[in-house]
């Protein structure tokens, strides 16, 4: 049984093996940019630069979409960055995808039952963080989670999220 996922597929390769891989696969996830330089003679971190490269074109279009999407769900309140509002939201399953701020931590209690937040001081033992917790719970109810660069984050509360309905 094979898996299929929407993940990007990025070639790496030596020019020679490229245009032959290209002739004959009918993957649709494969990218049209591949690395060009031999994978054996790059270590983990090297391909793993190169292959970003490859991907970071269409990941900065489909963020740019998502960014677009969200504002327009938002203005037609079918989309919030308010966390009270999204974390109930998170719990009702209506989450369709969730935008989170990378590298960005807010304390927060949350009430699982409820979807109820409130705000903790960064020092608090008993505190989460409350996009990790929206984020995965968005993700067990089938929805998307994103990671955004803060400079690109369409909203200063570290989370957008575009409802169902």
């Amino acid at each position: 049984m094979t898996h299929r996922t929407n993940l990007p597929l990025v070639l790496a390769a030596i020019p020679e093996h490229q245009s032959m891989y290209r002739s004959i696969s009918r993957n649709p996830q494969l990218l049209e940019e591949g690395t060009t330089r031999n994978p054996d003679t790059m270590s983990d971190v090297e391909l793993c630069q190169a292959a970003w490269q490859c991907v970071l074109p269409g990941y900065l279009a489909r963020l740019a979409r998502m960014v677009d999407d969200y504002r327009v769900a938002e203005a037609r309140h079918q989309g919030s960055c308010d966390p009270d509002d999204v974390s109930r939201a998170s719990r009702d399953g209506r989450v369709g995808i969730l935008l989170i701020e990378a590298e960005r931590v807010v304390r927060a209690k949350r009430d699982p039952e409820t979807g109820e937040v409130s705000m903790a001081p960064a020092d608090d033992a008993q505190a989460d963080d409350l996009l990790d917790d929206i984020g995965e719970e968005v993700l067990r109810m089938k929805g998307t989670v994103v990671v955004v660069p803060a400079e690109r984050m369409p909203s200063k509360t570290g989370l957008a999220a575009i409802y169902r309905y």
